[in-house]
């Protein structure tokens, strides 16, 4: 039975050697949404965990807003993030969102958005080392005024100071962000309560290909938590393009009836993918992973050709 066995895997890999597999990688595009009309944060990393809800009290939009919720009796810096598919900075990309800030900001309560982070929640911070673009407030001094900043390890630089200073808003506010940025360096932000409108332009390339985070950090005192509220979050950009086809590692027969592939990277049910054994028909494909498993309805004897 083993001799049997390894006469029919000699052969047919020597056969399938004309193994096609046809995989076309279109351009695709990328938009992730979160209203959090579900109630819940089951899509977002918190650090430290706990400190953020889907909440209904007094939402910005509909039932529930992303808010911060935990009652600290000491200071604290809360972040929290989205994870996605890469995106790729070298194409546009564009961010909405609304943001409620309920108190005056100052160099210990603040607010900031990490627009692009190349780590998660547990490195949105000045001292951790990111790559990241941050929209906020006060993140390297006290001015009040809406900054667009970069991180570069754990240095944090400013990029573009506007002339909008946050206190000039109401603390019930709601502010609705429109950051575009164009894949060639040029930023545009536009934002407002009513409507919104140019605040700020700037010329900065990020020094990475594409990003996988979004997030929020919150800094504030012990009586100056729980006055961060966020919604109606969308992003959209183009995936980053895997224009390298997976390479045929290995080829295995658990039975007489199936037939394994064995690949150098992870294939998906949704790529675009043709799978031809010479005209052989199979009965059903199984997808896990890196491994694609073919099952037949006959056989697959000894010494028959697949050409």
């Amino acid at each position: 039975m083993l001799h049997h066995a390894m006469k029919l895997k000699f052969i047919v890999m020597k056969e399938l050697l004309l193994f096609l597999l046809l995989l076309r990688f279109l351009p695709l595009t990328s938009q992730v949404i979160d209203d959090f009309e579900t109630g819940n944060c089951e899509r977002w990393k918190q650090s430290p965990s706990g400190r953020w809800s889907c909440s209904g009290e007094n939402p910005l939009d509909d039932r529930y807003s992303l808010k911060h919720s935990f009652d600290n009796s000491e200071s604290g810096t809360d972040c929290i993030s989205i994870g996605f598919d890469d995106i790729d900075l070298a194409k546009p990309v564009e961010w909405e969102f609304d943001i409620r800030y309920e108190y005056s900001p100052s160099a210990s309560n603040n607010w900031a958005v990490y627009l692009v982070s190349e780590k998660a929640s547990d490195y949105m911070n000045a001292t951790s080392n990111n790559q990241s673009v941050i929209l906020g407030v006060n993140q390297t001094g006290s001015n009040d005024l809406l900054t667009l900043y970069h991180q570069d390890g754990n240095k944090v630089n400013e990029v573009l100071s506007t002339s909008f200073n946050w206190q000039d808003l109401s603390d019930n506010a709601v502010f609705h962000f429109d950051i575009k940025y164009d894949g060639e360096g040029k930023w545009l932000l536009y934002g407002g309560v009513e409507d919104t409108s140019l605040i700020g332009t700037a010329e900065f390339l990020p020094p990475l290909d594409y990003f996988n985070f979004f997030g929020l950090k919150y800094a504030y005192t012990s009586s100056k938590d729980r006055l961060l509220s966020f919604d109606n979050f969308s992003l959209q950009g183009a995936l980053v393009i895997d224009t390298i086809a997976p390479v045929l590692r290995s080829i295995d027969f658990p039975t007489r009836k199936s037939l394994d592939l064995l690949f150098s990277e992870n294939i998906y049910a949704g790529d675009d993918f043709q799978i031809s054994l010479a005209g052989r028909p199979y009965d059903s494909i199984c997808i896990d992973r890196n491994r694609i498993s073919l099952y037949f309805q006959e056989e697959l004897k000894n010494r028959e050709s697949c050409l």
